[in-house]
């Protein structure tokens, strides 16, 4: 039943439909800015939820909190996208293993990586204008006047220009495409985005791949030098040995001058005689 207040605010609501409206009403002029409210199961025209009905503004300013029990929906690129944040996962991601199959290392990371360039580089003047076009769109000043709105995207614009003007660092989309295809969107008018989210899985599969490699490297390192100074002992050994061998020989050939010294005095004698 139909309910008037003196501020101009109606009520009604229709119990044989489980749903009603609220609307503001401008009784010289006749005309109301409407607010439907509906449920599950009610009647046509009072879809569930809460839907804001010609002839009302497009916008709406809630000053307290809001509740919902399922999802936040917003009309964007054609198509109704979710803005809310299950109470879960926060700004996690979906990662268990019992959610997934067919689980397998990813294969040759380093070399894979190997293959990216990593870029240092300037914004032009088109990619800074492309990335700060939706400015009017992520933002509304408090007041929602056309005025101050416009004030407030020149302050972002200008914040986001100036960030946006300074050394950046990445990669090139169609470098990036070679390896990973499927990190790589491309719009309809041909510019592309990238998304490395994975990237992070490649990367700590390639530190573990040259972890690996380093173990292995330092354990034949640790082989050679061992062999190495088996191979020095050895060396000493044979050089003693030498040196033992040189000594041994200097005395054989000491004693033979000897021999040969008392020999000749011997031949000398008995041709004296």
């Amino acid at each position: 039943m139909p309910q008037s207040f003196a501020t101009g605010v109606r009520v009604l609501y229709d119990p044989s439909q489980s749903a009603g409206q609220i609307y503001t009403y401008d009784y010289t002029n006749n005309t109301g800015k409407q607010l439907k409210l509906g449920v599950p199961g009610g009647g046509a025209g009072y879809d569930p939820g809460i839907v804001f009905s010609d002839p009302i503004v497009s916008d709406a300013i809630f000053k307290e909190d809001i509740f919902l029990e399922g999802y936040l929906y917003n009309w964007w690129d054609g198509a109704y996208r979710t803005l809310s944040r299950d109470s879960i996962t926060g700004n996690a991601h979906w990662s268990d293993e019992r959610l997934k199959e067919e689980i397998a290392t990813i294969p040759d990371a380093l070399s894979t990586l190997h293959q990216l360039r990593g870029v240092k580089f300037q914004w032009n003047e088109e990619g800074i204008s492309r990335l700060t076009s939706n400015i009017e769109t992520e933002y509304r000043s408090k007041s929602g006047t056309k005025e101050d709105n416009e004030a407030l995207w020149a302050e972002k614009r200008a914040e986001a220009e100036e960030k946006l003007s300074q050394t950046q660092y990445g990669f090139i989309a169609q470098e990036l495409e070679k390896v990973f295809p499927d990190w790589v969107l491309t719009g309809e008018d041909g510019y592309k985005k990238i998304n490395v989210e994975q990237m992070t899985g490649v990367i700590v599969q390639g530190v573990n791949e040259l972890n690996e490699r380093t173990t292995a490297q330092a354990a034949t390192i640790a082989d050679l030098q061992s062999e190495n100074a088996s191979l020095k002992s050895q060396l000493a050994a044979l050089e003693k040995q030498i040196a033992d061998q040189a000594a041994l020989d200097a005395k054989i050939e000491a004693r033979l001058a000897r021999l040969e010294k008392a020999a000749d005095t011997k031949k000398q004698t008995v041709s004296l005689k």
